[in-house]
């Protein structure tokens, strides 16, 4: 399976229409998700202070005008954020 990242800047925080002044990058395609991410980390890091940037990773048979995109398993509990069992982590306040 390869994974690709694919993003730059919209035309506003929908995401749903590239901005008329770039065409969106597609990097890749990456053997493992781990090197999808990499990339996609360090495109996301140099955009940061731009809101009209987004980049997403895909797997090989994406639809970049569709909703599939590829979401990590939760860190923290190992299940996907769209799991039922996935529970946000709780936290005390102290003083």
């Amino acid at each position: 399976m390869s994974y690709w990242v694919i993003g730059g800047e919209y035309q506003d925080t929908s995401f749903k229409t590239p901005s008329k002044e770039r065409a969106l990058e597609q990097l890749g395609p990456f053997e493992t998700y781990k090197e999808a991410h990499d990339a996609w980390a360090t495109r996301a890091w140099a955009t940061v202070d731009s809101c009209m940037f987004r980049y997403r990773i895909f797997k090989d048979d994406f639809d970049v005008n569709g909703d599939n995109d590829v979401e990590p398993p939760c860190e923290d509990t190992g299940h996907h954020p769209a799991s039922p069992n996935a529970r946000p982590k709780q936290f005390s306040a102290t003083r």
